[in-house]
């Protein structure tokens, strides 16, 4: 009877040491995916001038990735003239691609040192923005919503431009105008600096659209 009562502790005892075995096992296991599922973010950072001027702080600067349309990094400037460092979070298989750089919703130069793309290395890149044109970005096809700087107080005569990308298919406001270039009966006749809604763009693809502000 103590023989048999042994050997059920005996087993009680093996049970319990093969169950902690696999908890830790378990635990090494959701530790180590864990590790490899984590992704190190890139950090950028630089200068940021408007017109040779250092950019007041408080300016909004988003980065993107390629021809993605949602930020991948998003930074408010605390010290005039420097932005960063900001982090720019990413699957790595995007590694290679051209990083843009959009202060205050405008399009930024980038003037180096470092390529601006997204990869494991760290990258400085100084940022110019000029005031004398804004260039709206269009990532792919689709509908995508722009505005003129918000410090730009003028308006801009759709009629006048004339350097437009084949890409660009129209733009739409909110209260149901339209411009089309070439197009008959277009409503649509000027866009707006300042503080406005968004302007509708229509795109057929991925373009640049450089429009003068003077």
């Amino acid at each position: 009877m103590e023989n048999e009562e042994k050997r059920k502790n005996k087993k009680i005892t093996i049970l319990v040491v093969l169950g902690a075995i696999f908890g830790i096992a378990m635990l090494i296991f959701v530790g180590v995916a864990g590790v490899s599922a984590e992704v190190t973010p890139m950090l950028t950072w630089g200068t940021v001038t408007i017109e040779g001027q250092q950019a007041p702080a408080g300016m909004p600067i988003e980065i993107f990735i390629g021809n993605s349309s949602h930020a991948s990094g998003y930074i408010t400037t605390t010290t005039s003239g420097q932005y960063g460092a900001v982090r720019i979070w990413a699957d790595d298989s995007l590694y290679g691609q051209a990083l843009s750089y959009r202060v205050n919703g405008q399009l930024a130069i980038k003037n180096g040192p470092d390529e601006g793309i997204f990869s494991l290395k760290n990258q400085i890149v100084n940022l110019e923005v000029l005031t004398s044109i804004a260039t709206w970005a269009i990532p792919n096809s689709g509908i995508f919503p722009r505005h003129l700087p918000d410090t730009f107080k003028g308006s801009v005569t759709l009629a006048n431009l004339t350097d437009i990308p084949n890409n660009i298919q129209g733009v739409y406001y909110e209260n149901g105008t339209f411009w089309s270039y070439g197009a008959p009966g277009c409503t649509l006749l000027t866009l707006e600096g300042g503080l406005v809604a968004d302007y509708l763009i229509t795109s057929v693809g991925a373009c640049e659209w450089e429009i003068p502000l003077n």
